[in-house]
């Protein structure tokens, strides 16, 4: 339980559907009458395909009689083509807010377009968390529909010691159901 907590305080995890969601509700949006989303589209379709590249990459390993609906860990090959992927989603994405930004939407959309432009700052954060620090261990995991890529810092013991028990204030971590 403890090593689960500190994957979910200091790992990134990577949806495969976290993309497409977002894309909806970008398509959703509805702009001023002088206002036309092309950009937002163009660049929507290439993190789309960069997506789909990368999880395509990504799932290259995961055998063919992989039996459906079990939640299994992969070995994740992060090459130079993977983290070429999450570079170019990092990218575009930053584009996209920057076109986003720019554009104006209709006030009963405003709501809608907050959180696309929430989603797409958390995705260049992961993206670019992703590609930047070497040091991450990587795998792959496949529950029902979805697969999800997930990493966490090589050093984690040291930074579990530096940031929780080396402060010298004693600490009793309990369970959540306590």
């Amino acid at each position: 339980k403890f090593l689960d907590a500190a994957r979910q305080i200091m790992g990134v995890d990577f949806l495969n559907d976290f993309i497409p969601t977002i894309v909806a509700i970008l398509r959703a949006l509805a702009y001023q009458q002088w206002e036309k989303g092309d950009v937002a589209e163009k660049l929507a379709v290439k993190l789309i395909e960069q997506n789909r590249r990368l999880f395509k990459l990504l799932t290259r390993s995961v055998p063919e009689d992989h039996p459906p609906g079990e939640a299994d860990r992969h070995d994740a090959a992060v090459d130079a083509q993977v983290l070429r992927h999450l570079r170019n989603i990092s990218r575009i994405s930053g584009e996209l807010l920057g076109e986003l930004s720019r554009l104006s939407v209709t006030h009963h959309y405003t709501g809608r377009h907050a959180q696309v432009m929430n989603a797409l700052e958390q995705l260049e954060e992961q993206s670019t968390a992703l590609y930047k620090q070497g040091s991450l261990i990587y795998w792959l995991e496949t529950p029902v529909d979805r697969k999800v890529l997930r990493a966490i810092p090589k050093n984690l013991n040291r930074i579990l010691h530096t940031q929780l028990w080396s402060k010298g204030i004693p600490a009793i971590l309990t369970s959540g159901t306590l």
